[in-house]
C-alpha cells in the first residue's frame, strides 16, 4: 500500500491524498502536488485464487476531519488499485 500526501498543509483548507494498494514490483505513486510518499508492505488473503477483495481502509490523523472517514477500493487478483 502507498499512501502519497503533502509534508505540510494550510489549517481548514481541503487537500489531496492518493492510496493505492500495488503489486510488490509496481513503482510507488507520483503526484506533483504531493510530495510525501509512505509504502507499507502486507498481503491479501483470499479464500479463492481468483477471488475479488472489497479492502476498507479508514483515514484518521490529528486535527482533522474526513468525510466519509472511510473509503472501499475493490481489489482484482494480480492487478493495482
Amino acid at each position: 500500500m502507498d499512501v502519497a500526501l503533502p509534508k505540510i498543509s494550510d489549517v481548514n483548507e481541503p487537500f489531496d491524498l492518493v492510496i493505492s494498494v500495488k503489486q510488490v514490483d509496481a513503482p510507488p505513486p507520483t503526484v506533483a502536488d504531493l510530495d510525501q510518499v509512505v509504502s507499507v508492505e502486507g498481503s491479501i488473503f483470499r479464500s479463492e485464487k481468483q477471488e475479488v477483495v472489497n479492502y476498507r481502509f479508514d483515514v484518521t490523523g490529528v486535527d482533522f476531519q474526513v468525510t466519509p472517514p472511510s473509503y472501499l477500493l475493490t481489489l482484482c487478483p494480480s492487478a493495482n488499485s
